[in-house]
């Protein structure tokens, strides 16, 4: 997207909160929540403002007067955004940005901005864009630009050539709507052909793989570099095929979000757009039977309930290759058991799993591969049940098999 559209939205360097306090909920709590937020996404914060009111004003959030006094303390601290601890209209962003002659920033653009910042997978990174774009063009108030009708600006051509009579901010939207369709169109083709790989997998078979080995011999490794989070010292690894993988519990997550937020950003990472997570997030809140702690910052939550939401979301959101380090050994038996049962709908939906698990009983029940690994070295791959019986074995006499 060219830069020139996005002049005027540039990173500040420091941040002012600012909240209207109407008596439903704890402002310094929420405000306290929005200074971590703030420092996530790279905004220092210098000040905070709020306003009691019994309800926001229609067009401006805070009143007139108010929003004047902040624009003055804004220039008393030096900073130059404001972040509003709610979702603001179109009409609320632009007047405010008027009255206060700088950028504004509300809740939902902070999450989506941490949510392009912690973005892996290439289609991960075009969900986020998209995402982006979608919430911010009808808030594109043209700041910092001519927004004066031009005149004979050009008739033919595309790009930033202006129209008879269209202004700079008829273009920039022109451009944001082009962009928006262009990443329709990819994320569809994407899907298209995700789609074909798994119709491919239902045909031909699924292999799920679990990898076996002592402590500290390679598996958690093989898995980082699997999913890219690790880069291998030697040799290549081809992925074909949207990754979700479960690591270690609070990978991935934002401790100072809560857990609804959490969800959706992990579905940003692994690519899916925000109507599917609004079409699934009922789902994974269900399956991890977290309801009542659904507003709880993730950092405040046990490591058997970050397990499940982990898991829950993980599993969840329809992945073609589902990567699972140790998780279903954390957590009351009962959420063990339903895991595993959707573990096995995962597989006969055609998608590959591989496990680490250091429960052989789990492996021969959910497994027809087997990979055994010793400080970096396989020492065998093959049919389940013959594996995990070598491996048994060397668990009692710690001799390893003579590799052929």
């Amino acid at each position: 997207m060219p830069t020139e559209l996005y002049e005027n939205l540039e990173a500040p360097k420091k941040a002012v909160l600012a909240a209207v306090d109407t008596g439903e909920y704890d402002v310094e709590t929420s405000l306290e929540e929005l200074r971590e937020l703030a420092r996530t996404a790279g905004y220092p914060v210098v000040g905070t403002a709020t306003q009691k009111l019994q309800s926001p004003v229609a067009a401006t959030f805070m009143g007139s007067g108010r929003l004047l006094e902040l624009k003055e303390y804004l220039e008393a601290v030096e900073a130059d955004l404001i972040i509003f601890d709610e979702e603001l209209s179109p009409a609320q962003l632009r007047n405010i940005e008027e009255l206060c002659d700088c950028p504004v920033l509300d809740r939902t653009m902070l999450i989506l901005d941490i949510f392009a910042a912690r973005a892996a997978s290439g289609e991960g990174k075009l969900q986020v864009e998209l995402a982006r774009l979608q919430y911010q063009l009808p808030r594109l108030a043209g700041r910092g630009v001519q927004l004066s009708r031009q005149g004979g600006g050009g008739t033919g051509g595309t790009g930033a050539r202006r129209g008879a009579g269209e202004s700079k901010l008829e273009v920039d939207r022109r451009h944001i709507r082009r962009r928006i369709d262009a990443l329709k169109t990819e994320l569809a083709a994407l899907a298209r052909r995700r789609e074909q790989r798994r119709t491919r997998r239902k045909k031909d078979g699924v292999t799920t793989v679990a990898i076996v080995g002592y402590t500290n011999v390679g598996k958690s490794t093989l898995l980082k570099v699997i999913t890219q989070i690790m880069r291998p010292s030697s040799g290549s690894v081809r992925v074909r095929g949207k990754v979700s993988a479960l690591l270690e519990l609070a990978s991935g997550f934002d401790g100072d979000l809560n857990l609804k937020e959490n969800a959706y950003l992990r579905g940003a990472m692994l690519g899916y757009t925000r109507e599917f997570m609004n079409e699934r997030y009922p789902e994974i809140l269900k399956f991890s039977e977290l309801e009542e702690f659904e507003q709880r910052p993730f950092k405040q939550l046990s490591s058997g309930m970050k397990s499940r939401i982990a898991f829950s979301i993980a599993s969840m959101v329809d992945p073609e290759i589902l990567i699972l380090d140790e998780v279903l050994s954390v957590g009351d038996g009962a959420f063990r058991e339903k895991s595993e049962a959707k573990m096995k709908e995962i597989i006969r939906n055609g998608k590959a799993t591989i496990l680490v698990s250091h429960s052989l009983d789990q492996i021969r029940r959910m497994c027809n591969k087997v990979l055994w690994l010793d400080h970096g070295r396989q020492i065998a791959f093959g049919e389940t049940e013959k594996i995990c019986g070598d491996y048994a074995a060397f668990l009692k006499t710690k001799e390893l098999p003579k590799i052929q």
